[in-house]
């Protein structure tokens, strides 16, 4: 049974329920088969756009096919929405700021602090092993616009993954197996 916790949220308007990402969207379970064929029949498009490396307008050195990084949200989007109607579509997007982040804090400094940690020791061994790597050269404001790039296509990504094929993944499945099966996928 799915526990739902509804905010007042002060404004009128009706609270929706809010979930933990294991969870079904609002007590319906995704189908895991549907999912990835949908994912697959919209993410045929940008396959062919990818053939002939068009970029996108607004970022010319992005190639238009990098919008498929959007499928799985449009998929899951559009499963919910069947299925349960706007507000299924609410309660799935609400786990956008449902980060647990109080029980969760060693993991967020790890994700956090896995890739720069990754490149430091690569730096490091590069150095002791007689090789001269350039020094590092970041500007702040090449690292604020690639940070909001990669949460933005993450968004994309994971709210389909991670808020549709997981909870469908996982009522069949303990967390490891449902993940590596995502993972393969």
């Amino acid at each position: 049974m799915v526990r739902l916790h509804r905010a007042n949220n002060g404004v009128g308007l009706p609270a929706f329920p809010t979930l933990r990402c294991s969870q079904p969207v609002d007590g319906v379970t995704p189908t895991a088969p549907a999912f990835f064929g949908l994912v697959l029949v919209l993410s045929v498009p940008f396959h062919v756009l990818g053939l002939w490396h068009l970029p996108l307008p607004m970022m010319p050195l992005l190639p238009a096919s990098a919008l498929m990084g959007f499928v799985p949200m449009v998929a899951a989007l559009i499963l919910v929405y069947r299925d349960r109607g706007w507000v299924g579509i609410a309660a799935l997007l609400a786990r956008l700021t449902h980060f647990g982040l109080r029980a969760r804090i060693g993991w967020y400094l790890a994700a956090l602090l896995c890739m720069p940690a990754v490149c430091a020791v690569a730096f490091g061994v590069l150095r002791l092993t007689g090789s001269d790597p350039p020094l590092p050269q970041i500007a702040p404001g090449v690292v604020l616009f690639m940070l909001a790039a990669f949460t933005i296509g993450a968004v994309g990504e994971e709210l389909g993954w991670q808020g549709n094929a997981y909870p469908a993944l996982r009522q069949h499945h303990n967390a490891l197996r449902a993940a590596l099966l995502l993972g393969v996928v």
